[in-house]
């Protein structure tokens, strides 16, 4: 299955998300599949809720369009700085400014519509 302790593991956002919690938090995270669960699968794994409140640390969900990253940093206005992957090449990450309005409740932003978040740093 390859390397998976790198960020180009998959090419895929949800690996990118798994390497990335365990770099940060370090509880061995294996999850698999789609980036709308990911925030559910870490909050099961460490014991804390979702919720739709972003902190830096955070992995965050949407389901539009199923993709999963992480936040960087949340602006005092609400915005994100978010990393998040994509398939592709190997390395093809981004840094991602997320506007608060493109992942509230309800919002169709393409990527970041509904986003949920699990904070490990919560338990």
């Amino acid at each position: 299955m390859g390397d998976l302790t790198t960020p180009n593991a998959y090419n895929q956002c949800a690996g990118f998300s798994q390497v990335y919690m365990n770099a940060i938090w370090s509880p061995n995270f294996t999850f698999r599949g789609n980036g709308n669960v990911t925030a559910e699968t870490v909050a099961k794994a460490t014991g804390v809720k979702v919720t739709t409140t972003p902190k830096a640390g955070a992995v965050f969900a949407s389901d539009r369009p199923n993709h999963t990253g992480v936040v960087l940093h949340v602006l005092a206005n609400g915005d994100l700085i978010v990393a998040n992957q994509n398939a592709g090449t190997s390395k093809d990450y981004e840094i991602t400014l997320v506007p608060k309005k493109d992942y509230a409740k309800d919002s169709q932003a393409v990527g970041y519509g509904d986003m949920t978040f699990a904070y490990p740093g919560d338990n």
